[in-house]
Protein backbone atom coordinates (compact mmCIF):
# COMPACT_ATOMS: atom_id res chain seq x y z
CA UNK A 1 0.00 0.00 0.00
CA UNK A 2 2.83 2.39 0.96
CA UNK A 3 4.68 1.57 -2.26
CA UNK A 4 1.56 2.39 -4.30
CA UNK A 5 1.17 5.76 -2.56
CA UNK A 6 4.83 6.57 -3.19
CA UNK A 7 4.49 5.66 -6.86
CA UNK A 8 1.30 7.74 -7.11
CA UNK A 9 3.03 10.78 -5.51
CA UNK A 10 5.98 10.47 -7.89
CA UNK A 11 3.62 10.37 -10.88
CA UNK A 12 1.85 13.53 -9.71
CA UNK A 13 5.18 15.31 -9.13
CA UNK A 14 6.45 14.41 -12.61
CA UNK A 15 3.19 15.55 -14.20
CA UNK A 16 3.40 18.92 -12.44
CA UNK A 17 7.05 19.34 -13.41
CA UNK A 18 6.35 18.58 -17.07
CA UNK A 19 3.47 21.06 -17.06
CA UNK A 20 5.71 23.76 -15.61
CA UNK A 21 8.44 23.07 -18.17
CA UNK A 22 5.90 23.33 -21.00
CA UNK A 23 4.26 26.52 -19.75
CA UNK A 24 7.26 28.39 -18.33
CA UNK A 25 10.59 26.77 -19.21
CA UNK A 26 12.51 29.83 -18.01
CA UNK A 27 11.29 29.22 -14.45
CA UNK A 28 12.67 25.67 -14.48
CA UNK A 29 15.93 26.09 -16.35
CA UNK A 30 16.61 29.76 -15.55
CA UNK A 31 17.64 32.52 -17.95
CA UNK A 32 20.71 32.11 -20.09
CA UNK A 33 23.22 34.91 -19.58
CA UNK A 34 25.63 36.33 -22.11
CA UNK A 35 28.27 39.00 -22.14
CA UNK A 36 27.61 42.43 -23.59
CA UNK A 37 30.54 41.73 -25.90
CA UNK A 38 28.43 38.97 -27.49
CA UNK A 39 26.03 41.63 -28.80
CA UNK A 40 28.00 43.60 -31.44
CA UNK A 41 25.90 46.78 -31.22
CA UNK A 42 26.15 46.89 -27.42
CA UNK A 43 29.89 46.17 -27.50
CA UNK A 44 30.18 49.18 -29.83
CA UNK A 45 28.20 51.34 -27.37
CA UNK A 46 30.62 50.49 -24.55
CA UNK A 47 33.69 51.17 -26.72
CA UNK A 48 32.32 54.54 -27.88
CA UNK A 49 31.80 55.76 -24.34
CA UNK A 50 35.24 55.19 -22.85
CA UNK A 51 36.21 58.35 -20.97
CA UNK A 52 38.94 60.31 -22.83
CA UNK A 53 42.18 61.10 -21.03
CA UNK A 54 42.28 64.39 -19.09
CA UNK A 55 38.54 64.15 -18.38
CA UNK A 56 36.56 62.95 -15.38
CA UNK A 57 33.27 61.06 -15.49
CA UNK A 58 30.43 59.97 -13.26
CA UNK A 59 27.46 57.61 -13.18
CA UNK A 60 24.11 59.06 -12.09
CA UNK A 61 20.57 57.94 -11.39
CA UNK A 62 18.14 60.32 -13.12
CA UNK A 63 14.40 60.83 -13.34
CA UNK A 64 11.55 62.83 -14.87
CA UNK A 65 7.81 63.17 -14.34
CA UNK A 66 5.75 60.56 -16.16
CA UNK A 67 3.98 62.19 -19.09
CA UNK A 68 0.62 60.44 -18.62
CA UNK A 69 -2.02 62.64 -16.86
CA UNK A 70 -3.19 59.75 -14.65
CA UNK A 71 0.41 59.20 -13.44
CA UNK A 72 1.68 62.80 -13.52
CA UNK A 73 2.57 62.74 -9.79
CA UNK A 74 4.97 59.85 -10.36
CA UNK A 75 8.58 59.82 -11.58
CA UNK A 76 10.47 57.54 -13.97
CA UNK A 77 14.08 56.42 -13.31
CA UNK A 78 17.00 55.91 -15.67
CA UNK A 79 20.79 55.52 -15.38
CA UNK A 80 23.24 57.90 -17.03
CA UNK A 81 26.97 58.31 -17.65
CA UNK A 82 28.48 61.81 -17.87
CA UNK A 83 31.87 63.30 -18.91
CA UNK A 84 33.27 66.61 -17.63
CA UNK A 85 36.45 68.67 -17.89
CA UNK A 86 38.61 68.00 -14.83
CA UNK A 87 38.47 71.66 -13.80
CA UNK A 88 34.77 71.28 -12.83
CA UNK A 89 35.36 68.26 -10.61
CA UNK A 90 34.70 70.32 -7.46
CA UNK A 91 31.21 71.08 -8.75
CA UNK A 92 30.26 67.39 -8.95
CA UNK A 93 29.09 66.24 -5.53
CA UNK A 94 28.28 62.65 -4.66
CA UNK A 95 24.55 62.10 -3.98
CA UNK A 96 23.68 65.76 -4.58
CA UNK A 97 20.49 66.24 -6.64
CA UNK A 98 20.94 68.45 -9.73
CA UNK A 99 18.00 69.97 -11.58
CA UNK A 100 20.11 71.17 -14.52
CA UNK A 101 23.26 69.85 -16.25
CA UNK A 102 26.57 70.96 -14.73
CA UNK A 103 28.23 73.52 -17.00
CA UNK A 104 30.83 71.86 -19.21
CA UNK A 105 29.54 68.33 -18.53
CA UNK A 106 27.98 66.15 -21.23
CA UNK A 107 25.77 63.08 -20.95
CA UNK A 108 27.42 60.41 -23.12
CA UNK A 109 25.39 57.28 -22.36
CA UNK A 110 22.20 56.21 -20.64
CA UNK A 111 19.83 53.28 -20.20
CA UNK A 112 16.17 53.02 -19.27
CA UNK A 113 13.20 50.67 -19.56
CA UNK A 114 9.98 51.76 -21.27
CA UNK A 115 6.60 50.17 -21.91
CA UNK A 116 5.80 49.39 -25.55
CA UNK A 117 2.31 48.27 -26.53
CA UNK A 118 2.26 49.56 -30.12
CA UNK A 119 3.60 46.55 -31.98
CA UNK A 120 1.47 43.60 -33.08
CA UNK A 121 3.12 40.29 -32.21
CA UNK A 122 2.17 36.83 -33.44
CA UNK A 123 1.16 34.75 -30.42
CA UNK A 124 1.64 31.27 -31.90
CA UNK A 125 -2.12 30.66 -31.81
CA UNK A 126 -4.66 30.84 -34.62
CA UNK A 127 -7.92 32.71 -35.10
CA UNK A 128 -11.23 30.89 -35.56
CA UNK A 129 -10.58 31.22 -39.30
CA UNK A 130 -7.26 29.41 -38.99
CA UNK A 131 -5.01 32.43 -39.54
CA UNK A 132 -2.05 33.25 -37.26
CA UNK A 133 -3.22 35.43 -34.37
CA UNK A 134 -1.43 38.73 -33.72
CA UNK A 135 -2.13 41.15 -30.91
CA UNK A 136 -0.59 44.19 -29.24
CA UNK A 137 1.18 42.94 -26.13
CA UNK A 138 2.56 45.47 -23.59
CA UNK A 139 6.27 44.70 -23.35
CA UNK A 140 9.17 45.90 -21.17
CA UNK A 141 11.80 47.27 -23.54
CA UNK A 142 15.32 48.44 -22.63
CA UNK A 143 16.56 51.56 -24.46
CA UNK A 144 20.14 52.84 -24.55
CA UNK A 145 18.97 56.46 -24.32
CA UNK A 146 16.78 58.61 -22.09
CA UNK A 147 15.24 62.09 -21.69
CA UNK A 148 15.55 62.44 -17.91
CA UNK A 149 16.86 65.79 -16.61
CA UNK A 150 17.13 65.65 -12.82
CA UNK A 151 20.07 63.51 -11.72
CA UNK A 152 22.17 62.42 -8.74
CA UNK A 153 25.85 61.36 -9.13
CA UNK A 154 26.45 57.91 -7.64
CA UNK A 155 30.05 57.22 -8.64
CA UNK A 156 32.77 59.74 -9.63
CA UNK A 157 36.21 59.26 -11.19
CA UNK A 158 39.02 61.61 -12.25
CA UNK A 159 42.42 61.48 -13.95
CA UNK A 160 44.29 60.96 -10.66
CA UNK A 161 43.04 57.35 -10.55
CA UNK A 162 45.13 54.64 -12.19
CA UNK A 163 42.02 53.14 -13.83
CA UNK A 164 38.72 54.83 -14.60
CA UNK A 165 36.36 53.25 -12.07
CA UNK A 166 33.35 54.77 -13.85
CA UNK A 167 34.23 53.13 -17.18
CA UNK A 168 34.67 49.79 -15.40
CA UNK A 169 31.43 50.13 -13.45
CA UNK A 170 29.44 51.32 -16.48
CA UNK A 171 30.46 48.16 -18.31
CA UNK A 172 29.12 46.19 -15.33
CA UNK A 173 25.86 48.18 -15.61
CA UNK A 174 25.59 47.27 -19.29
CA UNK A 175 26.36 43.60 -18.57
CA UNK A 176 23.51 43.43 -16.04
CA UNK A 177 21.23 45.33 -18.41
CA UNK A 178 21.87 42.87 -21.23
CA UNK A 179 21.18 39.95 -18.88
CA UNK A 180 18.11 41.50 -17.21
CA UNK A 181 15.54 38.71 -17.35
CA UNK A 182 12.35 40.81 -17.23
CA UNK A 183 12.71 42.83 -20.43
CA UNK A 184 13.79 42.72 -24.06
CA UNK A 185 16.48 44.89 -25.62
CA UNK A 186 15.10 47.48 -28.07
CA UNK A 187 17.63 46.27 -30.65
CA UNK A 188 16.13 42.76 -30.53
CA UNK A 189 12.50 43.87 -30.06
CA UNK A 190 12.50 45.70 -33.40
CA UNK A 191 13.54 42.52 -35.22
CA UNK A 192 11.01 40.24 -33.46
CA UNK A 193 7.65 39.35 -34.97
CA UNK A 194 6.41 36.50 -32.75
CA UNK A 195 6.59 35.64 -29.05
CA UNK A 196 9.09 32.84 -29.66
CA UNK A 197 11.57 35.49 -30.92
CA UNK A 198 11.78 37.04 -27.46
CA UNK A 199 14.54 35.90 -25.12
CA UNK A 200 12.62 36.54 -21.88
CA UNK A 201 8.94 36.14 -22.74
CA UNK A 202 6.56 35.90 -20.85
CA UNK A 203 8.52 37.61 -18.04
CA UNK A 204 9.24 40.57 -20.31
CA UNK A 205 5.57 41.50 -20.43
CA UNK A 206 4.94 44.88 -18.79
CA UNK A 207 2.69 44.79 -15.69
CA UNK A 208 -1.03 45.12 -16.45
CA UNK A 209 -1.54 47.82 -13.83
CA UNK A 210 0.67 50.81 -14.62
CA UNK A 211 2.74 51.99 -11.68
CA UNK A 212 2.91 48.54 -10.08
CA UNK A 213 4.89 45.32 -10.36
CA UNK A 214 8.28 44.83 -12.00
CA UNK A 215 8.24 48.03 -14.03
CA UNK A 216 10.67 50.66 -15.37
CA UNK A 217 11.61 51.92 -11.90
CA UNK A 218 12.18 48.37 -10.68
CA UNK A 219 14.59 47.90 -13.59
CA UNK A 220 16.72 50.91 -12.63
CA UNK A 221 16.80 49.96 -8.93
CA UNK A 222 17.63 46.34 -9.75
CA UNK A 223 20.50 47.25 -12.09
CA UNK A 224 21.95 49.63 -9.47
CA UNK A 225 21.78 46.91 -6.80
CA UNK A 226 23.22 44.19 -9.04
CA UNK A 227 26.06 46.50 -10.10
CA UNK A 228 27.04 47.12 -6.48
CA UNK A 229 26.52 50.89 -6.60
CA UNK A 230 25.56 52.76 -3.42
CA UNK A 231 22.63 55.08 -4.00
CA UNK A 232 19.84 57.11 -2.45
CA UNK A 233 16.35 57.36 -4.01
CA UNK A 234 15.55 60.71 -5.61
CA UNK A 235 12.77 62.82 -4.05
CA UNK A 236 9.21 62.08 -5.21
CA UNK A 237 7.10 59.01 -5.91
CA UNK A 238 8.76 56.25 -7.96
CA UNK A 239 6.19 53.42 -8.07
CA UNK A 240 7.12 49.81 -8.75
CA UNK A 241 8.49 46.79 -6.92
CA UNK A 242 11.73 47.22 -4.99
CA UNK A 243 13.21 44.06 -6.51
CA UNK A 244 12.54 42.42 -9.87
CA UNK A 245 10.37 39.34 -10.17
CA UNK A 246 7.97 39.88 -7.29
CA UNK A 247 4.61 38.34 -8.09
CA UNK A 248 5.48 37.29 -11.64
CA UNK A 249 3.52 34.47 -13.21
CA UNK A 250 2.91 32.88 -16.60
CA UNK A 251 0.72 35.11 -18.75
CA UNK A 252 -1.99 33.79 -21.02
CA UNK A 253 -2.26 35.07 -24.58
Amino acid sequence: MQAKLSHHSTTIYLALLLSLIFLCPSLVFGQSSFSSSDHPVIAKIIKQHKTPKKKMSFIAVADRRIEMPILSNFYHYSLQKWECPCEVIDQVKLHKVYEQPIKGCKKVASVELLRNARKKIFTGKKTIWGKPRAKKIPMSIVHFSDKNRRFQPLLISDTSQLTNIVDEKWEVVIEHTVNYEYAELELDFKAASKVSDFKNFPHSRYPKNLGTGTNSNTFAKEIIERSGIEWKPLPGLHPGDERAGNGLFCWKL
